[in-house]
This record gives structure tokens, C-alpha cells and sequence, in this order.
């Protein structure tokens, strides 16, 4: 069973080893973001930005009303009195007329021109918060690709290991056989190599569900047919360039243009209209005969309630307030990564002080274990006092490994916390 285990192990190392290309974090976290159905908002957005912006346009096109109307009222209008040889109809009690009235705006104070750009710069907020949103992943997705490659690293010490042992226990049957060693040798040796396979196909149980996770997050079914490589990152400049410094930058453009319509709207308006239609009466209020007529001018309308309730103001306060609440979040955003980058260079250099350890102590344990070998040869220890020596290399080798693998994730994930 353990050779078929190591067989199967084999083989698949030696198919990937070939068919296998490398992929990179960066690659790793572009499909994602490209697979997030957040990213289908994005021309959502901008769709519907520009039917705003269509239907707003369609402000300055002269605007259109057909009326008809029918009375029946009490009383109409009549001379007081009588003029000789002149008869004086008397109007009808019932009316009616049918208008078609035309407006045309000259100047609407500009509305409808900060209307559009309100609509751009709203859009634009939406934008860059789906950017944010998706920003997110970058750091779920970096969790998942080096724990992909500790678990490879991992398997691959395993698997060195286990060649180690079984040459060892090759050697020891041979040495049985010739009386020169005893059977709880090789038990012990079958033992260490049963808890490496165990290892190794939990190792493998755990990349199988790390990759499950990315190939859902990516979209990618076939992402575990490449290897992951990480990238070698020096990080020199440590300014923050989050995409959520442009989506409170946008948020303080929409206020802005919000600003304008304030002023905007308060403002005179001039137009122009015109006014067409058939009644009984027409503007002649002394006919009784159905008539047609129209009438046509240019109006000014200049709105007056704000000088008084002082609204403008009030609105004008409030967008500040906004802009205060804004530049606020914008504040402790800066300093919360401020301080989690800070945390992760701490981390950088504890690792870099880690490996330095770990490499030293691999070269102890390798020469204790050279000598264990040398000792075991010659019968002056028991195959359990060689094998606690092989544990702890392999100890201080999976140690190197976790502490190689968290300075690269630390680096990358750095990167990720400062925008680069």
C-alpha cells in the first residue's frame, strides 16, 4: 500500500512537473476580479450614466403640451349696457377649446448642465467603490496562493524525506538479514514511513480545497495545472495608493457638483413659449363663434423663497457637513492601514531574523543527524534514537519552510495593504 501510495505520488509529480506552467499572484488575482460579478457593474454603470445624460440633453429640445377643455359655467360675460341699432350677442354658457402650448428654455441657470455633470461624477463614484470592492479579494486570493505553495513546499520535504527512510530501511533489511540488525529496527523505520504518507495525503486534502476555493473565486478550472510561483517584490516607496483614495476623492467631486446645482437652481430662467389652439370664445371674450388663435413670449421666472427660508445656505452647510464626514473616513482609513502596514514590516523583519535561525539550525541538526547515522551503523544507538534525529531536521526544515513562505505572503500582502 505504501509503495502504491508513493507510486501514484510519482507519477503525479512527474505528469505536473511537465504540463504544469507558472502562474503568479498577480495573474492569480486578475481572474479573480475579472470572475467577480462585480465587475459586470461596471458597464452597468456607465450605461446607465449615459441614458442620464441622454434623457437631461433632451431639457434644452422645446417641451410640448396638447390641451382641450369643455365648460358649462352659470354666468358669461355681458355689457351693462344697451347701444342703439347694436345687438350685443350674449355668450354661451358652455366652452370649450383645444391648445397646443410650446415652451422653449433659453436659460435654465445652468441645471441642467450641473444635472449632467452630477450624473458623471455620481457615476464615477460608483465606479471606484466597485474597485474597492474588489480590491478585497486581492488579499483572500494571496491567503489562498501561498497556502497552495507552503502545502507543495511541504509535500516535496515529505517526499525527500521518505526517499531518505526508505533507502534507510532498504539498508536495515539488508542488515537483518544478515543478522546484523534487529526486527523493531524495520518496524520503526515502516512506522515513521506510514505517518510521512499520512502527511502527505493530508497535505494534498488541503491543497485540493485551497485550489477548489481559487478555481471558484477565478473561474479557472484549470488552475491547478500550473505551479505556483511567487514573485520577488522590493517594496521602496511606502506610499498608499488604495483605490479607496480614489473612491473618497470621487465622493468629494459628486458634493462639489452638488454644490453647483444649488446655485444653479436659485438662479433667474428665461424661456420662450407659445400657445395655439381653437375655442368658443377665442381671446376675442365678446365672440360666441368658434375661433382660432395664439399667443407668444418670452418669460422670466426668477425664484425668490430662498433670499427669505435662507435654504441655500442651509444646503450649502449641509454638503460641507458631507465633505467633513468624508474627509474624516478618508483620515482613519489612511491611518488604519497605516498602522496594519507597519505591522506587516515588523513581520518581515521578524521572518528575516527567523530564516537566519532556521538556517542554522538545519546545519546543527543535519550534522547531528549525519553522526546519529554513523552511530546507528555501529549498533551504538536504536533506530528510535536515529529517527528522533531525523524528526528534527525535518522539523527545522518545516519550520524554514513556513518562515520562507510567510516572508513572501508578508511582502505580497504589504503590497496589497499599500496599494501597489
Amino acid at each position: 500500500m505504501q509503495k502504491l501510495l508513493f507510486i501514484t505520488l510519482s507519477l503525479f509529480y512527474t505528469f505536473y512537473g511537465f504540463a504544469q506552467t507558472n502562474i503568479g499572484l498577480q495573474e492569480c488575482i486578475a481572474k479573480a476580479e475579472q470572475h467577480s460579478p462585480q465587475t459586470g457593474l461596471l458597464p452597468l454603470i456607465q450605461k446607465a450614466t449615459d441614458l442620464q445624460v441622454q434623457l437631461l440633453q433632451k431639457n434644452y429640445l422645446p417641451q410640448t403640451n396638447g390641451n382641450a377643455q369643455a365648460t358649462w359655467q352659470s354666468s358669461t360675460t355681458n355689457l351693462p349696457i344697451e347701444l342703439p341699432g347694436v345687438d350685443v350677442p350674449s355668450l354661451s354658457k358652455f366652452q370649450y377649446k383645444a391648445t397646443l402650448d410650446v415652451t422653449q428654455s433659453i436659460w435654465d441657470g445652468g441645471v441642467t448642465k450641473q444635472q449632467q455633470h452630477i450624473a458623471q461624477t455620481t457615476a464615477l463614484a460608483e465606479t471606484e467603490k466597485v474597485k474597492t470592492d474588489l480590491y478585497n479579494l486581492h488579499e483572500q486570493v494571496s491567503n489562498l496562493f501561498f497556502g497552495i505553495i507552503l502545502v507543495d513546499k511541504q509535500i516535496d520535504n515529505a517526499a525527500l524525506l521518505r526517499k531518505d527512510l526508505t533507502a534507510k530501511l532498504e539498508k536495515t533489511k539488508n542488515l537483518k538479514a544478515g543478522g546484523l540488525a534487529i526486527g523493531n529496527n524495520l518496524l520503526a523505520l515502516e512506522a515513521r514511513l506510514i505517518e510521512l504518507d499520512q502527511q502527505i495525503v493530508e497535505a494534498l486534502s488541503r491543497k485540493n480545497a485551497a485550489i477548489q476555493a481559487l478555481v471558484l473565486l477565478t473561474g479557472d478550472t484549470n488552475i491547478e495545472k500550473n505551479k505556483f510561483t511567487p514573485t520577488d517584490i522590493a517594496i521602496v516607496d511606502t506610499t498608499i495608493t488604495r483605490p479607496e483614495l480614489n473612491y473618497f476623492k470621487a465622493q468629494m467631486a459628486a458634493i462639489s457638483a452638488s454644490e453647483g446645482l444649488i446655485k444653479a437652481k436659485n438662479l433667474p430662467k428665461i424661456g420662450a413659449f407659445a400657445t395655439g389652439g381653437i375655442g368658443r370664445p377665442s381671446l376675442n371674450f365678446l365672440s360666441n363663434q368658434l375661433q382660432p388663435y395664439f399667443i407668444g413670449g418670452v418669460q422670466l421666472r426668477a425664484p425668490l423663497t430662498h433670499l427669505y427660508t435662507k435654504s441655500q445656505n442651509i444646503e450649502r452647510q449641509q454638503l460641507l457637513v458631507n465633505k467633513d464626514k468624508i474627509a474624516q473616513q478618508q483620515q482613519n482609513f489612511i491611518w488604519l492601514t497605516q498602522v496594519k502596514a507597519a505591522s506587516q514590516q515588523q513581520d518581515i523583519k521578524r521572518f528575516d531574523e527567523l530564516l537566519a535561525n532556521d538556517n542554522k539550525l538545519i546545519a546543527i541538526r543535519q550534522q547531528m543527524l549525519e553522526t546519529a547515522d554513523v552511530q546507528l551503523e555501529n549498533g551504538i544507538i536504536t533506530t528510535t534514537d536515529y529517527l528522533t534525529e531525523v524528526n528534527n531536521v525535518d522539523l527545522a526544515r518545516q519550520n524554514l519552510i513556513l518562515h520562507q513562505t510567510q516572508r513572501q505572503q508578508a511582502i505580497n500582502n504589504l503590497a496589497i495593504t499599500l496599494g501597489k
